[in-house]
């Protein structure tokens, strides 16, 4: 039950301050602000964990017995944990660093909420409380690549046809050459690729730790 009860927590605190972030981007940029990978993966967060706190709040003893959640949530949750781990890390190994820096990305107005604090409790309730319902390797790769796969077709082919600048330096394919792009695309999928399978063995790990 103390596990259940710490997943609701992180829930509950990962979907209000995803909202915080999110209804901040919206006022700034309106619809707009989800051509943006961190506003689609903190929206997918928000959904995602208001799907399992409703369904936890439903079945909480049958839960506490050891009964899974829908799958279909189980892997809206990791997609949105991958997406989540993603936008954290391309933040703070290339958005910061050639950016504006660390202050600025992470700290400054409502960034803050969705490059920091929601990401944060999204992770850490993915990695520390909700490994107790792995998936297979079949659903981690195809559900944790999914999201940033679509992704870098659609921003890709937009900024390809003029219809879309950025919104991050490396999709703007008319500024740089088609190796360069191809070495982009390839990288960050096969990083996505590498993250959701250390991203596992965490979660396995972790599983075996009573909270």
């Amino acid at each position: 039950m103390r596990r259940i009860t710490v997943i609701l927590i992180l829930n509950i605190l990962t979907a209000v301050t995803g909202c915080i972030g999110l209804a901040h981007a919206i006022a700034t940029d309106g619809a707009g602000c989800f051509v943006f990978y961190t506003n689609i993966s903190n929206a997918l967060a928000v959904l995602s964990s208001v799907l399992l706190g409703a369904w936890l709040a439903f079945h909480v003893k049958e839960a506490a017995d050891g009964k899974r959640p829908p799958e279909w949530i189980l892997c809206l949750k990791f997609a949105s944990l991958i997406m989540m781990t993603v936008t954290f890390i391309i933040v703070t190994a290339v958005l910061a660093p050639f950016g504006p820096g660390y202050y600025a990305m992470f700290i400054w107005g409502s960034r803050i909420w969705r490059h920091l604090i929601c990401p944060g409790f999204a992770i850490a309730a993915g990695l520390f409380a909700e490994n107790a319902w792995l998936l297979s390797k079949r659903r981690i790769f195809f559900w944790g690549l999914l999201p940033t796969l679509l992704y870098g077709i659609v921003t890709f082919i937009l900024n390809g046809t003029g219809v879309l600048t950025g919104p991050y330096p490396f999709l703007m394919v008319r500024n740089q050459s088609v190796p360069e792009s191809a070495a982009w695309f390839a990288g960050i999928l096969g990083g996505t690729a590498f993250f959701v399978w250390v991203i596992h063995l965490i979660r396995k790990a972790c599983a075996r730790v009573k909270l």
